[in-house]
């Protein structure tokens, strides 16, 4: 019953934990959407102006920020796999505890 308890607790922890964490990656991820509408917008202006180092500039801004976007969609879904793999834990847990109190509620 006590390894049943911790493990529960630690599933609260991590939990919580990979919440503080995703929220911090949701909000990086919207700063480099950000940075690729900026990007693409500079791209657009120094078409318009045949300005080609410019469209160099917007180029380099695009890849960097498509790049730490799919790097943060990829941690988001390892976290949500560790969330689904928390909740499974947790259930288990509520589980085991509800069958223990139907039996000392019998008893």
């Amino acid at each position: 019953m006590e390894k049943k308890t911790r493990t529960a607790k630690e599933a609260i922890y991590k939990e919580r934990s990979l919440e503080k964490v995703e929220t911090e990656v949701t909000t990086e991820i919207y700063t480099y959407k950000s940075l690729v509408d900026e990007a693409n917008e500079r791209i657009k202006n120094a078409l318009k102006n045949q300005d080609f180092k410019g469209v160099k500039i917007g180029q380099t801004m695009l890849e960097a920020a498509c790049k730490k976007v799919n790097e943060g969609t990829s941690h988001l879904n390892k976290f949500r796999t560790e969330q689904k793999e928390i909740e499974k834990t947790k259930r288990t847990m509520l589980d085991f505890f509800c069958s223990n109190q139907s039996k000392k509620q019998k008893k």
